[in-house]
């Protein structure tokens, strides 16, 4: 009689185990679900609400000033103030032009709405607190954000459907300071919606730059293509 008990026991907890596991895989499978559902909510706002900005919208001579791959100078501590040369002129004036776009605040935005992409780097962004910047025109049926971080540091162009969920998004801008050097990313949108960017790294006695990139937007997808990619 207490071995029938005994494996009624056994079996009344083996199901109770295979019961509590199934309901946590449900639980586990709504709460994916839930976040899905709040990542969209986050975009649930009334855009056409805000004025747009016009293109083109950047530094303009990203695409037609030529910077070196390398160009170097007297230390940037030297008192001769020649050693600020024609090159790092430009990329001031071209930092000082895009964080001037980005500085302006909308409201505030969740920065989880910025998907991770081919087209985004590996900064932290869990301790920045996100602003809308601007607002871009229509794109087909696409509606284009400017996001930035409060430190107007970092930036990024978000694409919406007409459903306003995230299609794509691409990092524009940023002006990151390090032990060692500074690193800088410009953008350029010209009114033809194609995006164009150029990393740069700034160090105590030289500076070099990457190639310019060209994106171009899909009118069927909304999707971030580089040219010649």
């Amino acid at each position: 009689m207490k071995r029938v008990i005994y494996i009624f026991c056994a079996c009344l907890l083996t199901f109770a185990c295979k019961q509590q596991k199934k309901e946590s895989e449900v639980s586990n499978t709504n709460k994916n679900e839930t976040l899905k559902v709040d990542s969209v909510k986050h975009v649930s706002i009334d855009i056409t609400l805000n004025k747009t900005i016009d293109l083109p919208l950047g530094f303009a001579s990203l695409t037609s000033y030529t910077f070196p791959e390398l160009w170097s100078y007297e230390s940037i501590f030297s008192e001769n103030e020649t050693s600020i040369n024609k090159n790092t002129q430009e990329l001031n004036r071209g930092i000082e032009e895009c964080t001037k776009i980005i500085k302006n605040n909308i409201y505030n935005f969740d920065y989880s709405i910025i998907k991770h992409t081919k087209h985004t780097n590996s900064i932290s962004r869990e301790n920045n607190d996100y602003k809308l910047s601007q607002v871009i025109p229509i794109f087909k049926n696409y509606n284009l954000l400017l996001v930035s971080n409060i430190q107007n540091t970092l930036a990024s162009l978000i694409f919406l459907n007409k459903n306003k969920e995230v299609v794509d998004n691409i990092d524009i801008f940023y002006n990151l300071s390090g032990d060692l050097h500074t690193k800088h990313m410009l953008f350029y949108i010209d009114k033809n919606y194609e995006i164009y960017t150029k990393e740069f790294q700034v160090y105590d006695d030289a500076t070099s730059s990457s190639k310019l990139k060209k994106y171009i937007i899909s009118p069927i997808t909304g999707e971030i293509n580089l040219e010649n990619d």
